[in-house]
């Protein structure tokens, strides 16, 4: 959601506009959401119970809600077509198809910064989001569903390292200070590639060892420590060049 912000946030007018979205967004998903669909859940859990029980005889209530439950965490489509039928399908089939359209045009800005960084070529986003189509279905293919809960935490420390990156640059080594005087856009970032790769795989290797659950919280706040030190080590323009105003500014739009 940080992620698409930054992106939405160049429709709105003023800085205030930029808070507003920024705050909207993770509160409608994390909070407004999760109180509604636990009220769905709530409404209709007895419904769902008594179709399994009807369903199959050998369920008695407990096992029957047991069952429910697994729906709700392992099956939400399921859950929602067995409770309001079709439109339980029609509102899982829409809530799906426009949570990937944002995925897959969030992926596409990550594929065309990459390729025009490497290349210096814009392959523009509809053949992007194309691409990282594609890319999802070798990685489902090759059995990453099931592995999905372990690559959701992985992913984790990887985004959180991404964000880390950005607040550091921005309050801890400029400083909240962003303006042509203070700053010029660099191809590559290595001081934040590399904190990246770094504090991603320490979080990683936490989770995978069963070490620390939590390791995405640890690249978050390695992200924070280690930036700023090797910003001051590997300074703006080290081992890259610079892009012009107008080519920023043409991209961004």
């Amino acid at each position: 959601m940080a992620l698409v912000t930054t992106d939405f946030a160049r429709y709105c007018r003023t800085r205030r506009d930029v808070t507003i979205l920024a705050a909207a967004g993770p509160l409608t998903q994390n909070v407004l959401m999760t109180v509604l669909g636990s009220l769905v859940v709530i409404g209709g859990m007895p419904e769902v119970v008594d179709y399994l029980m009807a369903h199959n005889t050998d369920l008695g209530p407990e096992a029957a809600a047991a069952a429910g439950s697994t729906y709700v965490m392992q099956n939400t489509g399921a859950f929602f077509v067995v409770f309001a039928g079709w439109a339980g399908f029609i509102t899982i089939y829409a809530a799906q198809a426009k949570a990937q359209a944002i995925n897959a045009y969030s992926g596409s800005l990550s594929l065309v910064n990459l390729v025009d960084s490497l290349t210096g070529r814009k392959p523009g986003r509809a053949v992007m989001v194309v691409a990282g189509n594609i890319v999802a279905l070798v990685m489902i293919a090759a059995g990453i569903l099931e592995k999905f809960t372990d690559y959701l935490a992985y992913l984790g420390s990887m985004t959180l390292g991404i964000c880390g990156v950005m607040i550091a640059d921005y309050y801890l080594v400029r400083r909240a200070r962003y303006d042509r005087s203070t700053h010029r856009v660099e191809r590559w970032n290595w001081a934040g590639v590399i904190t990246l790769v770094l504090s991603a795989a320490v979080g990683i290797a936490l989770m995978a060892t069963d070490v620390f659950s939590l390791g995405f919280l640890v690249s978050f706040a390695l992200t924070l420590v280690v930036y700023p030190v090797l910003r001051r080590v590997l300074p703006e323009g080290t081992g890259t060049s610079f892009v012009s105003d107008q080519e920023a500014a043409e991209e961004a739009v």
